[in-house]
């Protein structure tokens, strides 16, 4: 969860850049933390559901155990959260329409 978070700052980074190389790259690590984040939500949530149905068999470390699953799980809620905001903020760079220094140098021309 530590290098997505790194991962994350990155893409977070490229994004606010706003170049369109840059905001490719935010696009593609995003798909990548995505589908990591869901992994990582599933395998919490099968931790969990393992806990629950034969945690008697761990005996007095359940609660530390428990303990560190549901720590885990929130961990990855928090991560989902930035992820799904850096989501919105892509869609939301990819609606506007970004006015570069190319598009003003071929305006200029345009008048010729």
């Amino acid at each position: 969860l530590e290098r997505l978070g790194r991962r994350l700052n990155g893409a977070q980074a490229a994004q606010a850049n706003g170049s369109p190389e840059a905001t490719a790259t935010a696009s593609t690590d995003l798909l990548v933390l995505r589908q990591s984040a869901f992994v990582l939500a599933e395998n919490c949530g099968k931790y969990a559901d393992l806990f629950e149905h034969v945690g008697f068999v761990v005996g007095d470390e359940l609660d530390e155990c428990a303990t560190a699953v549901l720590g885990a799980i929130e961990r990855v809620q928090s991560f989902q959260d930035a992820v799904n905001r850096l989501q919105s903020a892509v869609v939301e760079s990819q609606e506007r329409r970004r006015i570069s220094c190319r598009s003003r140098v071929e305006a200029a021309y345009a008048d010729d």
